[in-house]
């Protein structure tokens, strides 16, 4: 989870400017844009896996025509109220959240789709080796227009990605090597059903898969911005060398412990686990992976 946290300075804002956020079923969204009083410059908006995502963009498209907009179904909506900050899901939910920034936070935004070229990892096979994969998707960034200014100092990069493409690696690399667009690249990925069947994406004129899309974000001068992380770890105090892995399918097949032996990685975890196979997810609950570069 990312927050972006935009913060004014000097200026007092009126009740009704800024930003708002709100949740709606899909049924109610119209008659809920129709209370905001705001001109947008840039619209977010998360959808629930069982909503339409091509009716929920239709609707906010009709409502702020030509605003620049991102819109990513989820795997459940975060939106603070007095009940909490995770919404409700269950095994089906009706839900969009909703944000609106306007032009005395935002002062423009530009939207660009990147194809990412994973169709084949979605099959479950590898059809190109992972340098052809990172050089493909850097000609993709290379070749996008923006019109915007880039400057680190009033510029974010706010990205999204299908979260079945299992490519915000490959993505990262190849926009580091294209040496394009030098500001903070801040984001997250699609959620969905737990089938993995899909994710989406849309821009307000196109649902895509297989696609990062990126909002490039400039706010107004008077308005500075932060990046909260919110996932923090500490070492537990293990560690494994990667003897053997694919990045493309993301899993590790072999590793070399701490004395020196080579086991996969799940016979590595029972042991320093101390459980068995079976058990061996139980014991992870409170534990993440992490890689040290």
């Amino acid at each position: 989870e990312i927050t972006m946290r935009f913060l004014g300075i000097g200026k007092k804002r009126h009740a009704d400017a800024g930003a708002i956020a709100f949740q709606s079923t899909a049924a109610g969204l119209a008659g809920e844009l129709e209370k905001v009083r705001i001109l947008p410059t840039f619209v977010s908006a998360y959808v629930s896996p069982h909503v339409d995502i091509d009716q929920v963009a239709r609707v906010l498209a009709t409502r702020f025509p030509g605003v620049p907009m991102m819109i990513c179904s989820t795997a459940g909506e975060l939106h603070a109220s007095a009940e909490g900050l995770y919404c409700p899901t269950g095994s089906r939910w009706d839900r969009v959240v909703v944000l609106c920034f306007d032009a005395s936070v935002i002062a423009e935004a530009e939207v660009v789709s990147v194809p990412l070229g994973c169709e084949d990892l979605r099959r479950g096979s590898i059809g190109s080796s992972l340098k052809d994969r990172v050089e493909r998707i850097g000609k993709a960034i290379a070749g996008l227009k923006v019109n915007m200014e880039i400057d680190y100092r009033n510029t974010m990069a706010y990205v999204l990605f299908d979260g079945l493409s299992a490519s915000e690696s490959f993505f990262m690399e190849a926009l580091y090597e294209s040496g394009r667009f030098p500001c903070l690249f801040v984001g997250g990925s699609a959620g969905g059903t737990f089938d993995f069947r899909n994710t989406w994406l849309h821009d307000g004129r196109k649902k895509l898969e297989n696609h990062a899309l990126v909002a490039f974000i400039k706010t107004a001068p008077d308005v500075r911005f932060g990046v909260l992380k919110s996932q923090n770890f500490e070492p537990a105090g293990s560690s494994f060398h990667v003897l053997s892995a694919s990045a493309e399918q993301r899993y590790v097949s072999q590793v070399i412990d701490g004395q020196g032996r080579i086991s996969s990685l799940v016979e590595a975890l029972c042991e320093t686990l101390n459980c068995s196979p079976a058990g061996l997810e139980a014991q992870l609950t409170d534990y993440s992976f992490a890689i040290t570069v």
